[in-house]
């Protein structure tokens, strides 16, 4: 019985340590709007045309875990007159079409460091209300359009932790951080550490066949 009891703790440990490491980051109110100077898309319109540019590939893109596929995102442009990113996920990229999508917007946070260049902070913002939720991402600070990034770990602070009471095997914490210097600051701690994961864009081919479905 102490066999067994210690297993169970150490397995409950290693699986409190892995929420821990994708802590839900949510702000009470989104903060950032879709017109700041560091936020994609941008709207743009000359004599001829109007629309919507992004500085990243649409269309599916592959979540990894040490080499591992662990999930799928599908990114696509909202319209012409207002300018989001729509964002939905799922473990099967065929379910895609099934996800749930956020309005979203992509947000520049500058660099790992101000001596550091070679990593781009970014964070992917979803959602408006009841608040935001947030991936944090790093990438090559040259490339474009971005086609890959590295998924940053989100360990929350212990005063930023909110959580309510047990709902049995439900996870009721989440990350609370309120203002733009406290997201930049958490993304630049973060980036100290490894990366979690890796999220690659793959191709358009099954978006467009799910869009004319």
């Amino acid at each position: 019985m102490k066999l067994l009891f210690s297993i169970a703790a150490m397995t409950l440990a290693q699986m409190t340590y892995a929420f821990a490491q994708e802590d839900l980051v949510h702000s009470d109110v989104p903060l950032w709007g879709y017109d700041a100077e560091n936020v994609w898309p941008k709207h743009f319109s000359d004599e001829s045309s109007f629309g919507c540019s992004h500085n990243i590939k649409l269309g599916d893109w592959e979540y990894k875990e040490s080499d591992e596929s662990t999930g799928w995102y599908r990114l696509y442009n909202y319209g012409v007159f207002h300018c989001y990113l729509m964002v939905g996920d799922s473990y099967d990229r065929e379910q895609l079409k099934l996800a749930k999508y956020e309005p979203s917007i992509l947000i520049n946070l500058g660099f790992r460091s101000t001596s550091d260049k070679s990593m781009a902070l970014w964070a992917v913002q979803m959602g408006g209300r009841p608040g935001s939720d947030y991936i944090l991402l790093g990438s090559k600070s040259d490339e474009q359009p971005i086609q890959s990034f590295d998924v940053l770990e989100r360990s929350c602070p212990e005063n930023l932790i909110r959580s309510g009471p047990s709902l049995d095997i439900l996870i009721t914490r989440y990350c609370a951080i309120n203002s733009q210097s406290d997201l930049i600051s958490f993304a630049k701690r973060m980036a100290k550490r490894q990366p979690i994961g890796k999220l690659q864009f793959v191709d358009d081919t099954l978006m467009i066949k799910d869009n004319e479905d």
